[in-house]
């Protein structure tokens, strides 16, 4: 005890023993004014998209599990660039990397797809956040660029708390990080990177700075507990329902023009003048359970058996 104690504080060794088994779910919905426009929003199982955001999430070889999202910047209108259309190829070519097997780390991910798609000719910039869990021993890793990002959220049912939260990564306020195809860009390399021991129950939150603007840690983990009560199967359908009430509230409050929210308490911070409501703005939610695999069952012959072994 007095060993594993001060170890289990450092993140050296977890506490948690066998296979984890993950389920995922996503959703995005474009700004308002692009709706008008005739924008809607594509949600798939492994991939979707709303505006200039995209996501991705794939299962690769040896029992790893991808995920992405990427927020165009939508300024390259002005000029006749579709950044949303260099989202999707960034977070298309990462999640293409991992489940043909080429790499599973996502800083090398990112790296991948940065330069697959600045080769490809298409032009555009993005932040980027890619997920990465290793189910067999429990380990998280994700390489953040920009202002999109993750949170970790642990405990009981109705007892949750956020264990982490990734931060942003500005040049200045409004600036995030960003890949992009122009010399002037972020790299890859850039990326904050994390590595975190899972524990049996955790919920991985991934958001665009949509979310992140619109909602607090209190409120993000309020949907996440109404929407996975004590009890509750926690397969893909339950993580589609918790994404999708996530993105509503958050969508909701982004439309409240005297709410006070994470971008209204920065900005009035930053221009020393009082702002309050919600940042319209593109959305795109992932949702994450990370639970135990169901332990394999065996016979009175298998243990027979095996004993003789």
């Amino acid at each position: 005890e007095d060993l594993l104690s001060p170890l289990w504080v450092e993140g050296q060794i977890r506490k948690e023993r066998g296979e984890f088994a993950c389920a995922v779910a996503g959703a995005a919905v474009p700004h308002m004014d692009k709706m008008k426009e005739g924008a809607r929003a594509v949600m798939r199982r492994t991939h979707g998209h709303g505006g200039e955001d995209a996501y991705f999430s794939v299962r690769g070889p040896d029992n790893v599990i991808g995920m992405g999202i990427a927020d165009g910047v939508y300024l390259w209108r002005w000029q006749g660039i579709d950044a949303g259309e260099y989202s999707r190829a960034l977070m298309s070519s990462a999640a293409d990397a991992l489940s043909s097997g080429i790499m599973n780390r996502p800083t090398a991910m990112l790296e991948h797809a940065h330069k697959a798609v600045t080769k490809a000719g298409v032009k555009g910039s993005s932040t980027a956040c890619v997920v990465v869990i290793e189910t067999v021993h429990g380990l998280l890793y994700c390489a953040n660029v920009g202002d999109s990002g993750f949170m970790l959220i642990r405990g009981a049912p109705g007892e949750r708390y956020c264990a982490h939260r990734s931060p942003p990564q500005e040049h200045d306020f409004g600036c995030p990080f960003q890949l992009g195809h122009h010399e002037a860009s972020d790299k890859a390399t850039d990326a904050m990177m994390t590595k975190l021991y899972l524990e049996h129950g955790d919920i991985v939150v991934l958001g665009s700075d949509g979310l992140w603007d619109n909602l607090s840690e209190i409120e993000i983990i309020e949907s996440i507990e109404s929407s996975v009560p004590i009890n509750a199967a926690h397969g893909e359908r339950a993580m589609d329902v918790a994404a999708r009430n996530l993105l509503t509230t958050a969508y909701e409050v982004s439309m409240d023009k005297s709410r006070s929210t994470p971008y209204s308490l920065s900005a009035t911070e930053h221009f020393d003048m009082v702002y309050s409501g919600g940042k319209q703005d593109d959305i795109s939610v992932l949702v994450c359970y990370a639970g135990a695999a169901p332990t394999p069952a065996y016979n009175d012959l298998s243990h027979a058996a095996a004993r003789q072994a």
